[in-house]
């Protein structure tokens, strides 16, 4: 009999504020994560780099050639797989994240979950439109933190927030310029495009760490918003 099993009350159910909370906690060590493993990558392919400077005066052991795509083609597989999974963690922590501001000044969130994915992955569009979902939830959050406060209102994105988007914008661009640079079949082509593929995944690993600025600052603020509310 269904009327048998106990049904859960919709005041049991998580808040967007608790979701936003439980992704944030898988965020943060993803986010260390890719930031290091594309780190690693970067040095890897540095390294290789050294390594064709040196092949042109001396024979290199078959070793250390052996090492060294090793590492080039472990980095190339395993970056890419890391970053893809923080990202779909990221997108749903943006999720609840925006739901939890939103409710905090009692209000419905304006986009709808498709619109935001689409905006995230969508390619050239996706330079734009995280900043924009980004400046719309530092815009909920500090009108929430106004209204407790009686502060004066804040206009524009943070400094973080700005330094966050020409990141990602310079990460996304210099991505698709090592695909597109691959293309080239030349040997300095090639030579180039190790040091392109060394500077995209710096690039994209301090990208990655202002991500992890990000989820932090905004989450704190909402949490302590919220615990601030309780005690009173």
């Amino acid at each position: 009999d269904l009327h048998s099993f106990p049904t859960r009350r919709s005041s049991d159910l998580p808040s967007a504020l608790e979701r936003m909370i439980a992704h944030e906690g898988t965020a943060r060590p993803l986010l260390v994560g890719a930031a290091t493993v594309l780190v690693l990558a970067a040095l890897a392919e540095l390294w290789r780099y050294v390594l064709l400077l040196r092949s042109r005066s001396e024979l290199l052991p078959a070793r250390t050639v052996a090492i060294s795509d090793s590492m080039v083609i472990t980095a190339g597989v395993l970056a890419p797989m890391v970053v893809l999974v923080t990202v779909v963690t990221c997108t749903l922590w943006l999720l609840r994240v925006r739901e939890a501001a939103a409710a905090r000044i009692d209000r419905c969130e304006a986009r709808s979950t498709h619109s935001i994915v689409l905006a995230i992955l969508v390619p050239v569009w996706n330079l734009l439109m995280p900043g924009v979902l980004l400046t719309e939830l530092e815009r909920d959050i500090n009108t929430g933190l106004e209204r407790d406060t009686n502060g004066a209102a804040s206009t524009g994105p943070s400094r973080l927030l700005r330094t966050w988007w020409v990141s990602w914008v310079l990460s996304v661009v210099l991505a698709a310029g090592v695909w597109l640079w691959r293309l080239r079949d030349t040997v300095q082509a090639r030579a180039d495009g190790v040091l392109l593929a060394a500077l995209s995944d710096l690039v994209a690993a301090g990208a990655v760490l202002l991500t992890l600025l990000l989820v932090q600052r905004y989450s704190e603020a909402l949490a302590g918003v919220s615990k601030r509310t309780s005690r009173r």
